[in-house]
């Protein structure tokens, strides 16, 4: 696993407590660390977490991970739970470069539209092709998530799959700093 100085990291949180939302859905954390061309995965991953606890757990996990960006899906409340997120991030002296995910892209013509969320998690396969990725395995939440991947479209869930889709759109906007 890369040194924490070296590269650039961020945390993506698919809630999964939007409207609509499965039942026994997964509140999935992506935490992506950016070194040398690939990317270094690990998530966290539980399916009974309440809206107390997702932002807790937003605030320990950068507090250890320590990302340039925490990423939240804009849709569905997510920035309400944001604001939440911040709110606790400051209380406890703790800087927090939150930032909204949209699940519109850019088209050849440049105009934003709607993707569905299968086809946003389909184009995880160029960097998988690529070998780009680099899971942490030893953790049950990072196994679980790659299960999903492999399940995918055909699983019961793809929460795991959609917070890493969002954290790596992060990179792809901000680039922070990197070429990816």
């Amino acid at each position: 696993w890369p040194d924490p100085n070296e590269g650039a990291r961020v945390i993506s949180l698919d809630s999964s407590k939007g409207v609509g939302g499965k039942m026994g859905d997964y509140s999935s954390f992506c935490m992506i660390h950016w070194h040398n061309g690939t990317f270094y995965i690990q998530f966290d991953m539980a399916n009974d977490r309440n809206v107390v606890d997702i932002v807790k757990r937003s605030v320990e996990l950068q507090r250890q991970f320590r990302p340039k960006i925490f990423g939240i899906e804009a849709e569905f409340g997510g920035a309400s739970l944001g604001q939440n997120i911040l709110e606790l991030a400051t209380r406890e002296g703790l800087f927090c470069n939150l930032v909204t995910v949209n699940t519109h892209r850019l088209n050849e013509a440049g105009q934003k539209v709607a993707t569905p969320k299968e086809q946003r998690i389909n184009g995880l396969g160029q960097f998988l092709g690529a070998k780009r990725f680099r899971f942490k395995l030893g953790c049950s939440s990072t196994r679980l998530a790659v299960q999903q991947m492999q399940e995918h479209p055909n699983g019961l869930h793809d929460d795991g799959p959609d917070s890493c889709e969002q954290g790596i759109q992060i990179y792809l906007e901000t680039r922070l700093g990197i070429a990816a």
